[in-house]
């Protein structure tokens, strides 16, 4: 089975911006709950340190 949605790898540097940017306020402790994700990727486009990877890939 293929995992889809994002994941928020070790390079993650905390700053929260992905918190912030996440219409449906699923990313709690620098993880994300994959219930709730829509798979946007707007978290992804807004991590400075590029610590947000697609699943699967």
């Amino acid at each position: 089975m293929k995992q889809t949605g994002f994941e928020i790898t070790k390079d993650c540097i905390q700053c929260g911006k992905c918190e912030k940017i996440c219409p449906q306020q699923c990313i709690r402790g620098y993880e994300i709950n994959q219930t709730h994700c829509l798979h946007c990727g707007l978290c992804k486009e807004e991590c400075p340190a590029g610590a947000i990877k697609k699943r699967g890939e």
